[in-house]
């Protein structure tokens, strides 16, 4: 039985399954982890030079002290960035999915572990609480998720994640109260 524990940075990660070696870790770069065996770096050179938050200087160090064996899936543009890098197979998981909605790294991860043919996915740390991950990238990540469910991935949400969570009284629309937020 193949699993892959997803880590993101939020208060959750610290749940996930670190010293269970039936887990794969898959992380980012820029995210420390007590252990991790694959990183994933979604972003095309030309985006990460235009962005205001992302800058290479502010992980680097860390990543080739920690991370240097570890294979990176990333865009080509990126490999000289990464110590070993490993092309993420794009064109074939877009060809996978019946809707091409990878709107994160998130989003890539899961459709890259269902393409693979996990047996169950984890997510710690995965929260999309912001603002921007809210309405931008969230949709994307449960939209994945109910996917891998219904092709009979098991799909596991840390305790405690707001990932799931419902705006509305009782996680039900309809109910007398309003909003909760």
């Amino acid at each position: 039985m193949r699993k892959v524990a997803i880590i993101g940075k939020a208060g959750t990660s610290g749940n996930a399954p670190w010293r269970d070696t039936e887990w794969e870790i898959w992380g980012m770069p820029w995210v420390s982890c007590p252990r991790v065996t694959r990183l994933f770096d979604v972003h095309t050179q030309e985006r990460w030079a235009e962005s205001t938050k992302l800058r290479d200087e502010d992980w680097i160090d860390m990543y080739r002290s920690e991370y240097a064996d570890i294979p990176v899936y990333c865009d080509k543009s990126r490999f000289p960035v990464f110590l070993n890098p490993v092309e993420l197979p794009i064109e074939s998981m877009i060809a996978f999915l019946p809707f091409a909605y990878l709107e994160n790294s998130i989003a890539y991860q899961i459709a890259l572990a269902m393409m693979e043919g996990v047996d169950e996915i984890g997510l710690w740390g995965i929260h999309m609480m912001g603002s921007g991950e809210y309405l931008e990238e969230r949709p994307s990540v449960t939209y994945l998720i109910g996917l891998a469910q219904g092709r009979g991935i098991k799909v596991t949400i840390a305790p405690g994640s707001p990932l799931f969570m419902s705006c509305n009284v009782a996680g039900r629309y309809g109910l007398p109260g309003g909003k909760r937020f």
